[in-house]
């Protein structure tokens, strides 16, 4: 299935699709889809304005495509990649989904010319979550309590959910220096130290 809101764009596509059988296109906003078909593959190039938007419908286990290949902005591709740093939706989304940059692409190739840089971001539901259903809710409760500035300390940051012993022990089981960026924290680390956590509440 295509997608595409714009009536004379969406006329274009149907055009083709007279030539691909399988091919059926709905003109909708995307947006209005409240989950996709099991074993999906969804192809898009965004307008900037709702990357944002599209990213997280496409990202909720459960109900998302299994592959997703998207021609984004390059500093948003490298927000939901999660690098240089962590973000929230980096950290939320790694458990199930395998996020990457596969290349950036030529200005040369569009018209009209952008203005920025633009890349192709895949992102792949993982065949085994890196957690398990029953810990889905309280993972996503850590992260938003404890990444709220990116800037700050892992040891800072912590304390938003854990007692000053608490934290100590954690990093310190961990290997984890008190004093890096919790935005520099792995996303593997991200999910150690909720478990740390997540057990020893127990």
């Amino acid at each position: 299935m295509a997608y595409e809101l714009d009536l004379d764009l969406a006329g274009g596509l149907q055009k083709i699709a007279r030539w691909i059988p399988a091919l059926e296109v709905i003109q909708e906003d995307c947006r209005q889809l409240s989950r996709f078909e099991a074993g999906s593959k969804l192809v898009a190039n965004l307008p900037f304005g709702i990357t944002a938007d599209v990213a997280r419908k496409i990202t909720v286990p459960g109900k998302s495509p299994r592959k997703s290949v998207l021609i984004v902005q390059k500093e948003a591709a490298l927000k939901f990649v999660g690098r240089p740093d962590q973000t929230r939706f980096s950290l939320l989304a790694h458990p199930w989904f395998s996020i990457k940059v596969l290349e950036d692409l030529d200005a040369r190739e569009f018209t009209p010319r952008p203005g920025v840089v633009c890349s192709i971001l895949v992102i792949t539901q993982r065949s085994e979550p890196l957690i398990t259903p029953n810990e889905s809710h309280a993972y996503g409760m850590f992260v938003k309590q404890v990444h709220s500035d990116g800037r700050a300390d892992i040891r800072s940051s912590l304390k938003a959910a854990w007692s000053r012993q608490q934290i100590i022990r954690a990093l310190s089981e961990l290997g984890i220096d008190l004093d890096m960026r919790a935005s520099d924290l792995p996303a593997t680390l991200w999910i150690a130290l909720f478990r740390h956590g997540h057990n020893s509440s127990r």
